[in-house]
């Protein structure tokens, strides 16, 4: 390991005191790294320095979650790899895949890199290099746009230096001499630019760190409430403690405006005796935005005193039905009833200002790295306009607590490694991981959940926005949700409006209601005792049954007026497949009354006018 590697921590060190130029020095060190870590994923130059200047950003803000200091390279590296990621599916240049898998991300990045490979002068050689498999891409691009040695870039990768070597081996033989001397200097002229414009954000960035140890006493919730933009991280805490580590960030025209508005943020914390009735502590959030006399004019709620805690639990439902459609009304009774009861008595987090700190900016001013670290709320094409300021904070919650989050619908939350309960009400960007308790989403969306072993709730009504045509001749839907389960064992209840999931290994009492969004459902194995019911309306589901799985289990399927597919259940031996009408189609192991067939049978799929195609899986 270079001298240089060993600076790393005390670079940061200075950076998390203040010192802005130790920062840039791990930008010039480590931007051509990062940028052949987000080449291996997208499709040009121009959205892969984007990338990496959104990451360094990134960076700046979440440093104190930089828990060694020394791997500072391969923890950025895992920032980076994760906006990609987002690129891509907000790119949606293919459908993401339920696990994630490595063969997925390849193909993602091998669909996303054809423009990029069109474009260069050696195409063929472009080509080639985005034909080897993503371990070994990286490896090449990293060797080659980057500076490193072999145990530098073990280091970035989070490798062995003899897999670096094996991997680069590996990959000349499989380009088969292709890198010439000048093709190598190529791909050597394609380096990073991104120190200037990382800098130039950097500087209107004020950032204080946070680090605070809260008592629980003898209560058995805690409720955490963000009146600013959040990127909350919930995991394990040893002891008996809250611990709050993380920081809060703020812009500003000068170093000092921006120091002054990061102060003006603060976390308060207290026990209180019922949750519902004190809400959060006081404060303002700032709302939206109206326009007067041509200028901006800021929309707030006074905290507590205008705060209402959200309808939902209110009225035991997060979508009330209209006459017009009735059959929406939602499945939340038992959701709504465990968040009300973690809102009685309750240890009270708020991230709350005392007033608005608003800020005007030019367009010129708000830049494209700006506004992706910190997104204002309104835009005309004289101004840019909003509430500044954010915090990145990490909570660890003692085990057998429960942790409840009332969020405004544009926080990010993510929940790993707990023996604690998690509640979420409306919130963002989600996940949730590893959970050995309760999971109750209340409105809010999951873009993925894996290994949850306790009961698992969720309601999502949003159909996404309407989007019309210039012409204003046509209206259309957008914004549909993406979202996977995995590896979920117990009570597992989805309500969903209109959301794309895909679902795998889920164990025990599984009912999902997706109305308008496709359900892709793999089953590959059944354990005994567990029961899945799919319900929809015109939303399309697809059942992959792995193995013998189509000859063992019973099936039956209802539509109205779907499409039904069901290949694999036919010619099996125990199953008898019969049409009533127009009504419903269904596929048991022996003639019953309908109501006995859906109490006894393993998975019963019911839609209204739904395609249904149930495949076997090899």
């Amino acid at each position: 390991m270079t001298a240089e590697w060993h600076e790393d921590a005390e670079l940061v060190r200075c950076t998390r005191n203040g010192d802005r130029t130790a920062f840039a020095e791990l930008v010039r060190r480590y931007g051509n790294a990062a940028y052949a870590t987000a080449l291996t994923y997208v499709h040009n130059r121009e959205d892969a320095q984007d990338i990496v200047q959104d990451a360094f950003i990134a960076a700046y803000c979440k440093l104190v979650q930089l828990r060694e200091p020394r791997q500072f390279g391969s923890w950025l590296r895992s920032i980076v790899r994760t906006r990609a990621l987002e690129w891509l599916r907000r790119a949606r240049t293919l459908r993401l895949a339920f696990d994630a898998t490595e063969a997925t991300q390849v193909e993602l990045a091998n669909a996303s890199a054809k423009g990029f490979a069109a474009a260069r002068e050696s195409e063929e050689l472009w080509e080639a290099v985005y034909g080897l498999p993503e371990k070994y891409r990286e490896v090449v691009l990293m060797y080659y746009l980057n500076d490193f040695s072999y145990r530098e870039i073990a280091d970035f990768m989070g490798l062995r230096e003899t897999t670096v070597n094996g991997r680069l081996s590996q990959s000349r033989m499989k380009l088969k001499g292709q890198l010439s001397p000048e093709e190598t200097e190529g791909l050597t002229m394609n380096r990073a630019h991104v120190e200037k414009k990382v800098e130039e954000t950097v500087a209107k960035i004020a950032r204080e760190e946070l680090h605070e140890t809260i008592p629980l006493g003898d209560t058995e919730n805690v409720v955490l409430f963000c009146g600013i933009e959040a990127d909350i991280e919930i995991c394990q805490a040893e002891g008996e403690n809250v611990i709050l580590t993380g920081s809060k960030a703020s812009i500003g025209f000068t170093e000092e405006e921006a120091k002054k508005s990061v102060a003006g943020i603060r976390i308060l914390s207290d026990q209180v005796e019922n949750y519902l009735e004190s809400g959060p502590h006081p404060g303002e959030y700032f709302w939206g935005v109206t326009e007067k006399d041509g200028k901006a004019v800021p929309i707030t709620q006074r905290i507590p005193e205008q705060w209402k805690l959200p309808g939902e639990v209110a009225r035991g439902t997060s979508f009330e039905p209209t006459e017009l459609f009735p059959e929406m009304a939602t499945w939340e009774k038992e959701t709504v009833r465990i968040v009300k009861e973690a809102l009685g008595r309750a240890t009270r987090l708020t991230v709350i200002r005392e007033r608005i700190d608003d800020v005007t900016l030019s367009p010129a001013a708000y830049t494209e790295e700006l506004h992706r670290a910190f997104a204002l709320k309104y835009s005309t094409q004289g101004i840019v306009y909003g509430s500044r300021g954010r915090v990145d904070l990490v909570v660890a919650i003692p085990a057998r607590k429960t942790i409840t989050v009332l969020s405004k619908g544009r926080d990010r939350i993510r929940a790993w490694g707990l023996r604690s309960n998690v509640n979420v009400v409306h919130g963002g960007d989600t996940e949730v991981a590893d959970i050995e308790g309760d999971v109750c989403l209340l409105n809010t969306p999951v873009r993925e959940a894996k290994g949850v072993r306790g009961r698992f709730f969720q309601g999502h009504y949003e159909f996404g926005a309407t989007e019309e045509s210039d012409d204003g001749t046509k209206i259309r839907r957008v914004g549909i949700l993406e979202s996977a389960i995995r590896d979920l064992t117990g009570e597992i209840t989805l309500d969903l409006g209109r959301v794309n999931l895909t679902a795998a290994d889920l164990h025990g009492k599984v009912t999902i209601r997706n109305r308008f969004g496709a359900t892709r459902f793999h089953l590959n194995r059944h354990e005994q005792g567990s029961r899945y019911r799919i319900h929809a309306d015109s939303g399309e589901v697809i059942v992959f049954l792995k193995g013998e799985l189509s000859t063992e289990l019973t099936v039956t399927v209802h539509t109205l007026c779907g499409h039904l597919k069901l290949d694999a259940l036919r010619g099996t031996s125990r199953n008898r497949h019969f049409a009533q009408g127009l009504i419903s189609s269904s596929t048991v192991t022996v003639p019953m009354p309908l109501m006995e067939r859906d109490r006894t049978s393993d998975l019963v799929v019911t839609t209204r006018d739904g395609d249904v195609t149930i495949e076997k899986m090899i």
